[in-house]
């Protein structure tokens, strides 16, 4: 299978993603929060996906050649970097976002390293922020979804252990 066969059905990965994302944050959340959440999502993919179609009606702009090496490179770097931009103040913690984000990089090139070292990294904020507002069980399931994508992470797993002790250690 080639690279083209893999990746670039874009569309329904995005969607079967933003779907897989959704089943965990329906255990995050109750269901009323749960489906804001999914159409926040969804309308920030709604979104990208019109600037894409602005940006290619653009005489000029380059098109991504599947089989060109260093245009794969770039494309992966621009993903990564856009994970983070949603992790980031400017767009509000986005970590959900950034989640999906990554998680769509790491299937399409889990030899990319940078895509699993900044999933520990939006992970880590996620709980961590989580935590600081009080929001302990979150934490603590947003951990269980980070644990299927990052299996005994130690960063993450003495992460959650300060969480346990910090709430343990509440009035």
């Amino acid at each position: 299978m080639n690279r083209q066969d893999k990746t670039w059905n874009g569309r329904w990965r995005i969607l079967a993603l933003v779907t897989a994302f959704t089943i965990g944050v329906v255990t995050l959340t109750n269901a009323q929060e749960s489906k804001r959440i999914v159409a926040e999502i969804q309308a920030d993919i709604d979104k990208l996906q019109v600037e894409l179609k602005e940006a290619m009606a653009i005489p000029g702009v380059l098109r991504l050649d599947e089989n060109n090496e260093q245009a794969w490179r770039h494309m992966l770097m621009l993903l990564n970097n856009k994970a983070l931009e949603f992790a980031d103040e400017k767009q509000g913690y986005r970590y959900d976002l950034a989640a999906i984000i990554l998680d769509q990089g790491v299937a399409l090139d889990p030899t990319y390293a940078n895509f699993r070292t900044n999933q520990v990294y939006v992970f880590y904020r996620w709980i961590f922020d989580l935590a600081k507002k009080g929001h302990f069980d979150g934490a603590r399931k947003v951990y269980v979804l980070a644990e299927k994508r990052l299996p005994d992470n130690e960063v993450l797993r003495k992460l959650i252990d300060e969480v346990n002790r910090a709430e343990s250690q509440i009035p």
